[in-house]
């Protein structure tokens, strides 16, 4: 598969997608809110894949219900045709720790798992709480 340039990225987006897409580069930490269905999930995926292709970042922590990282971010992610590996960080200990060494870059955990996941002595580069 062809790696898309991160203009035709943004091109995609609608204007007030692209409006959030900027502030997000402008800004190291930012709170986005919106009504589901208006596409945070896309404006964030293009936004991690642009700090992915730049070296800012090599790996994202997201956070988030069990649903969430199980259906919706693998699937944004296949049906946008982003070039990123997600690994979702849940299930027994031999299950998670798998996942969570697993070569990836982005990485999913709900946020039972957080105090699991602090007694591993794993550093992220950016975490997103969805």
């Amino acid at each position: 598969m062809q790696k898309k340039s991160q203009d035709n990225l943004i091109d995609r987006l609608r204007p007030y997608q692209q409006t959030a897409y900027r502030k997000l580069q402008e800004n190291n930490r930012l709170c986005l809110v919106a009504k589901p269905g208006l596409g945070k999930t896309l404006i964030m995926l293009t936004h991690i894949n642009k700090l992915l292709q730049d070296a800012k970042i090599k790996n994202i922590l997201i956070v988030s219900t069990l649903r969430i990282i199980h259906q919706v971010w693998p699937q944004e992610i296949k049906k946008w045709g982003f070039n990123l590996i997600p690994s979702v960080v849940h299930g027994n200990q031999k299950q998670r720790l798998t996942a969570l060494h697993r070569p990836a870059d982005i990485y999913l955990i709900n946020f039972d798992g957080l105090a699991w996941l602090d007694e591993q002595n794993i550093l992220f580069d950016a975490i997103l709480i969805d």
